[in-house]
């Protein structure tokens, strides 16, 4: 079996509850398949990357670096010199996903968090 890469956004008062939400919408979705969906319920959990790092950024750069440390890929077309040095400690730290691992995720808003990472499909 494959993998795919996911992003997916929930809504709940914290990261756990968004988790088992996105978790959940994602079974409904998907149904059962044997652990193969492509979705965030294949992966073991999450890390979440404190929300220190993105004061100030807006919620499309957010998930642009949360994208991209998750997926081990470059940062492509950065907005900002900020977003750059963000991302640049950011991978100091944390090394990607994979598939059967857990995604990473970095809230976005007041109660909504993206998560991001690898998939069993």
């Amino acid at each position: 079996m494959g993998a795919t890469d996911f992003t997916t956004i929930a809504t709940a008062k914290t990261a756990e509850l968004a988790y088992q939400e996105a978790c959940s919408e994602a079974r409904d979705y998907s149904g059962h398949q044997e652990g193969y969906s492509g979705d965030i319920q294949t992966c073991n959990g999450f890390v979440e990357i404190p929300e220190s790092y993105f004061k100030g950024m807006q919620r499309k750069t957010r998930v642009m670096i949360l994208e991209a440390l998750a997926l081990g890929d470059a940062l492509g077309n950065p907005p900002s010199k900020k977003a750059i040095a963000v991302f640049a400690s950011l991978r100091r730290l944390y090394r990607g996903t994979e598939k059967w691992g857990h995604c990473y995720a970095v809230k976005v808003a007041h109660n909504t968090y993206a998560f991001s990472g690898w998939a069993a499909c």
